[in-house]
């Protein structure tokens, strides 16, 4: 075979792979796999040193004790993420009724139900190197980042064939074009490489800020809630009346739907209008008439209506005066607090910047690429005496396998870190294991109020036990 006719015959073949692997990315998006990585951690298997000393001794333990616990801990995180990801796949808040006879009950009854427990909000932080390459090998984007870094590699590889054979004749005007463009692409890169890894690094620091702040955020809308809830139940005068439990009740129905209504949009297992809280035992259908009159601000009604109860149980005398100091700041708070996380997701970072970094990251690539290709005798074409046929091509197979290698791992530096901009800019959706899992969130703040506005039902058997 002809130098001609295995440059051709490389470039096409390179060329196809990159068509086919882009194709795939085009048409054959994969999906999250909602297996959790299982990691079977296992011990290095070594000689045992011979023991010399006491302190030898100690030391071999100390090792052997390290390998140990690493495994334990690499086992016990890989058992946690395959926790996590089966609770994001079922909703515990969606998973029972409320009724209003159960959170009458005192709490000494045996037939009071507590809401169902909780999964865990969030996957463990890991740091075994293996637990989180698979991490990473299940992240959709990532995997997508790799794909197309791949294309960009063979792509260049297909180019590299052709300016091989552009520059197999040293005497030839081809040839002195390729040593000029070379220089030329290689400059260009140096000059232009730090500016968008500058952006990338902003871009980076912006999104994990912002991936932080909606978690700070939803925890500080379950405070507030708490706030109601154990300012509420430790300020009932009688518990045992009758009118201010089905008043208590209320409150606990208006809390957890406005809970619900604040994440509707981004758990798909919550009701997405009011009528769906009806069988969950959340409202009531006169009160979903109501709310469904306020269109878009059905849960800032609620809020109000939450408030309401409050006030009124103060005039009725069943809550102490106390709360109305503290009333404006405990709704106003919740209401605002819920609006901070809508306001969230309008915080994106500037259009302008996003497109500024993708084409500059995708400009030096494209440089990258073409310095690659055209790196095709740099080695070998200033010896004196010529190489064989044989010879040449098998330097066109190394350059081509080194070309896909050095081009795959320098695209995805630049796209990988691209793909957690995209990964983390939308951290709900249980697709990811930095997702929040919000149902933990719900569900934990269901189970305090449901303790905490109940706290004086048994007031009076506590206090009759205490003076006996």
């Amino acid at each position: 075979m002809t130098n001609e006719q295995l440059a051709f015959l490389l470039f096409g073949a390179n060329f196809s792979i990159g068509l086919l692997i882009l194709f795939r990315q085009c048409f054959f998006r994969q999906q999250l796999t909602r297996t959790a990585p299982h990691m079977d951690g296992q011990a290095a298997a070594g000689v045992k040193p011979e023991i010399k000393c006491a302190s030898t001794r100690r030391l071999n333990l100390t090792m052997i004790t390290r390998s140990h616990a690493q495994t334990r801990n690499s086992r016990n995180s890989a058992e946690a993420l395959s926790e996590f990801q089966k609770g994001c796949l079922k909703s515990t808040f969606m998973s029972h009724i409320r009724h209003e006879a159960n959170f009458m009950r005192d709490n000494l009854s045996s037939d009071v139900q507590l809401p169902p427990k909780y999964p865990s909000e969030r996957a463990p932080a890991v740091y075994s190197l293996a637990l989180l390459l698979r991490l990473l090998s299940r992240s959709a984007h990532v995997r997508e980042a790799v794909a197309d870094a791949a294309a960009i590699g063979f792509f260049t590889a297909a180019a590299l064939a052709l300016c091989w054979l552009a520059d197999l004749n040293t005497d030839s005007l081809s040839h002195q074009m390729v040593l000029l463009s070379r220089e030329m692409a290689s400059d260009a890169s140096a000059n232009i490489h730090f500016l968008p890894s500058f952006l990338m690094l902003g871009l980076l620091g912006y999104v994990v800020s912002r991936w932080r702040e909606f978690l700070v955020n939803c925890h500080t809308v379950q405070a507030r809630i708490h706030d109601i809830g154990v300012s509420i139940g430790m300020a009932m005068k009688d518990g045992k009346q009758e009118e201010a439990r089905r008043n208590l009740f209320r409150l606990y129905r208006y809390l957890n739907v406005v809970h619900g209504m604040t994440y509707a949009s981004v758990v798909p297992q919550l009701p997405r209008s009011a009528e769906g809280y009806v069988r969950l035992g959340l409202l009531l259908p006169t009160e979903v008439q109501v709310l469904k009159s306020m269109e878009n601000k059905q849960r800032d009604a609620l809020i109000g209506w939450v408030g309401a109860t409050i006030e009124g149980m103060v005039q009725g005398g069943q809550l102490s005066a106390s709360v109305d100091y503290n009333l404006s700041y405990m709704i106003n708070g919740l209401r605002g607090i819920c609006a901070r996380h809508h306001d969230l997701f309008v915080r994106n970072m500037p259009n302008l910047w996003l497109a500024t970094a993708r084409v500059l990251i995708d400009a030096c690539i494209l440089l990258n690429a073409t310095v690659i290709a055209l790196n095709t005798h740099s080695g070998y074409s200033h010896l004196t005496s010529p190489l064989s046929v044989a010879e040449q091509q098998v330097l066109l197979a190394v350059s081509i396998a080194w070309a896909i290698v050095t081009m795959t791992i320098v695209t995805a530096c630049y796209w990988i870190p691209w793909s957690m901009i995209n990964e983390l800019a939308q951290p709900f959706g249980a697709d990811s294991y930095d997702d929040y899992n919000l149902d933990a969130l719900l569900g934990s703040t269901e189970r305090t109020i449901f303790a905490n506005l109940r706290v004086t039902f048994d007031r009076p058997a506590i206090l009759q036990a205490q003076d006996e």
